[in-house]
């Protein structure tokens, strides 16, 4: 049994930073609130939304969404092998995987190295096949709930405005009890 944690989403407000960058250089309003969608670029209607987060320092100063440090401490104090689960969209990002880990380190340093803990993959699809039956997985994407389930993982799917259609939906206390409890032995 290992514990598969994503990042965005479950642990940093990437959405939050993404859309106050896009609003600051456009000029529009939008809050995480409007996101209804796993993909953001059908809000945004621009599939060059990403270059967004292609700029020096945007991973390095994501915020640190509610809830996650005791997440993290959790899963920490499980007694399980436990990863982050990451994706990095473009190669040609370079500032992403070494911000990430810095991240990673600044913000959670005290429940192990970023290093020994980190899983990055290219893109939410590559993550197919991490998955097996003795892992549990933490995530907000649809996409990869799915795959998750397919492999018969434990799927705990961070509740968010662009996942209302997952049934089963947790808020991150919930997960964090769920860990604690040791809840997938029963």
């Amino acid at each position: 049994m290992n514990i598969l944690c994503d990042v965005d989403g479950v642990l940093a407000d990437f959405t939050g930073a993404l859309l106050a960058r896009w609003n600051e250089r456009h000029g529009t309003h939008y809050a995480t609130e409007d996101v209804r969608d796993y993909d953001i670029g059908k809000l945004l209607k621009d599939p060059e939304w990403w270059y967004v987060t292609m700029q020096q320092g945007f991973w390095a100063n994501l915020d640190v969404l509610p809830g996650a440090k005791e997440l993290i401490a959790t899963i920490s104090n499980s007694g399980l092998p436990w990863a982050y689960l990451t994706s990095v969209k473009y190669v040609e990002n370079v500032h992403a995987a070494r911000e990430r880990a810095f991240w990673l380190d600044t913000h959670f340093g005290d429940y192990g190295l970023a290093e020994e803990h980190l899983a990055v993959v290219l893109s939410a699809r590559a993550k197919k096949g991490l998955f097996a039956e003795t892992s549990i997985v933490i995530d907000d994407s649809p996409e990869v709930a799915n795959l998750a389930a397919k492999e018969s993982a434990h799927v705990l799917v961070r509740a968010q405005p662009w996942n209302t259609g997952i049934p089963n939906r947790m808020t991150i206390e919930e997960i964090t009890k769920y860990i604690k409890n040791k809840e997938w032995l029963r």
